[in-house]
């Protein structure tokens, strides 16, 4: 019998398979698989994975969400799923009912500029955050002295100067002088530090599973490859 993180797995890594596969995606040569990509990750409910079903969540363990965000790094998947998938726990720690579409984090590190006042406004500067300009809503989470606030902006609201990543996403800086959806102040287990400590430990297990798959990849390339009348291996 399988247990629901085999089944989350299976279906995360079909998805990623038969959506965005790196060498279709090269060939093609623009954009246009994004959006049935996202579609499909959002039918599956992973980019909400773990925010609590009383709020739109799929209310997962952390261990599945991490083991999605695992599969991702081996997919090499260019779009903000697991950004989202942090940001959705973010909302749900927060008790805001997670919005459909990508979310990008605006986080208080480095010289980023980030203030939210009693009424939801948001006044943030922010370089190179990922997918920010793919994004339908950014979340920003500002710290306070009565514990952490977070927000939840559309991306019509906010200004982007577009950049790059070595790996050619997205990677902009971001300017928000707007109100927000929906803010709430003082929110529980969501300090700064927790944050960064699980936004850290999310692209870490991305570059393991992108490890994973370099080392797949070389292995089978040493098997295959004749020099000499003998496989390099």
């Amino acid at each position: 019998m399988q247990t629901q993180d085999n089944l989350v797995l299976e279906t995360a890594e079909r998805v990623f398979r038969d959506l965005a596969d790196p060498q279709s995606i090269i060939l093609r040569g623009d954009d246009g698989w994004k959006a049935p990509l996202w579609q499909a990750l959002e039918d599956t409910g992973l980019p909400a994975a773990w925010a609590p079903e009383a709020l739109g969540g799929a209310d997962l363990s952390m261990a599945d969400g991490f083991a999605v965000v695992r599969a991702a790094g081996r997919a090499a998947l260019a779009v903000p799923l697991v950004d989202t998938m942090v940001a959705n726990w973010m909302l749900g720690r927060a008790g805001i009912p997670v919005p459909a579409g990508r979310i990008a984090l605006v986080l208080p590190r480095g010289r980023a500029r980030v203030a939210i006042d009693p009424a939801g406004r948001v006044d943030a500067h922010a370089r190179k955050v990922p997918f920010a300009c793919e994004a339908d809503h950014l979340l920003v989470l500002a710290p306070g002295a009565r514990g952490a606030s977070v927000a939840l902006v559309p991306a019509s609201r906010c200004a982007f100067t577009p950049g790059r990543s070595l790996a050619g996403d997205a990677l902009d800086d971001v300017e928000i002088s707007a109100s927000s959806d929906a803010h709430r102040a003082g929110v529980e287990g969501v300090g700064v530090d927790r944050v960064a400590m699980l936004a850290g430990t999310v692209r870490a297990s991305q570059i393991a599973g992108a490890l994973e798959a370099m080392l797949e990849i070389s292995v089978n390339y040493s098997q295959e490859r004749v020099a000499f009348g003998k496989t390099i291996s």
